[in-house]
């Protein structure tokens, strides 16, 4: 079984690391060719603004994981509390990082609504990261693998698409946005189905401060 697991979570990162790598090498001259030099700044310009929400992740979905995976494996009664404590505490903060946008944006001199929705994309991806990994906690961590290849790819193709037949990028970050949400829809559903996964919000301050120290 170990044997097993090993060859598809190493199956699934080497998979990862072509598809990272195509995405790198070709999605950059693909830019630059379609949509010039000006406008493919401005895309990288508002990423990188809005990219300051992925600080809003603040290491807890690494952290949640690995404790839950340690609740799991020694099968501890605490495992379901402390998994709605966390994913709660987790949706909470990015719900106010989504909040913090407002005045980013009014500061902001690019182009105000691309910036609004690529900072909900990078709050979105946050969430997404919890949901997916949630799989390594119940020692399933290729499938969560496996999930993160497809959205890769199908984001390739989303992206190839849009700039090829020059769509525009309102219509690539909307994509985007709801590749994101079917991510993680997809995931929740399959945790469900695989794993009885069962959720309800218990939102404790102390607790996600503590865990945030």
């Amino acid at each position: 079984m170990f044997k097993v697991d090993f060859f598809k979570i190493l199956s699934g990162n080497i998979m990862g690391s072509i598809l990272n790598f195509f995405n790198m090498l070709l999605l950059p001259p693909l830019f630059l060719h379609h949509l010039g030099e000006g406008n493919y700044a401005l895309w990288i310009y508002t990423l990188s603004i809005a990219s300051v929400f992925s600080f809003f992740n603040f290491g807890l979905s690494i952290y949640s994981i690995n404790k839950l995976q340690i609740l799991f494996i020694k099968r501890s009664v605490l495992f379901n509390t402390v998994k709605n404590k966390l994913i709660s505490g987790f949706i909470f903060i990015n719900l106010v990082g989504l909040l913090t946008i407002i005045p980013l944006i009014l500061l902001f001199t690019g182009d105000k609504i691309l910036l609004m929705l690529m900072s909900i994309f990078i709050i979105l991806a946050n969430i997404k990261g919890i949901f997916v990994n949630l799989f390594r906690s119940y020692k399933r961590h290729h499938i969560g693998i496996y999930i993160n290849n497809t959205y890769s790819l199908l984001l390739i193709i989303i992206t190839i698409t849009v700039i090829f037949y020059d769509y525009g990028y309102y219509t690539l970050i909307s994509s985007m946005i709801f590749l994101v949400l079917l991510t993680i829809a997809l995931s929740i559903l399959l945790l469900i189905k695989i794993m009885k996964f069962n959720f309800h919000i218990n939102f404790d301050i102390k607790y996600i401060i503590l865990t945030l120290k």
